[in-house]
């Protein structure tokens, strides 16, 4: 439990607040998919995993450490993924 405890106070550090970080991702899913073109929409299904990822790694950069490296690894890593699915349809 001590663990855990340490990796939880670890993450709070590095990635934020989980319910400030829960509470953001709901506005910025929200925002996007409200504002999204049809053109978007139509590939809802197609791209939502991605963007998820990708929401999830914003979100962390804004709430927790913005100088982990780790954050900006991973947002390209899925960014990259995005493209590799318009690519090699």
């Amino acid at each position: 439990m001590q663990h855990e405890n340490e990796l939880l106070n670890e993450r709070d550090a590095t990635h934020g607040d989980i319910r400030m970080n829960s509470a953001m991702y709901d506005e910025l899913s929200t925002v996007f998919w409200k504002y999204a073109s049809p053109r978007m929409l139509a590939q809802k299904a197609r791209f939502s995993f991605v963007l998820d990822m990708i929401f999830t790694k914003l979100v962390r950069l804004c709430t927790g450490d913005p100088m982990f490296e780790d954050h900006w690894v991973d947002l390209s890593g899925y960014s990259s993924l995005g493209k590799t699915m318009v690519t090699q349809p």
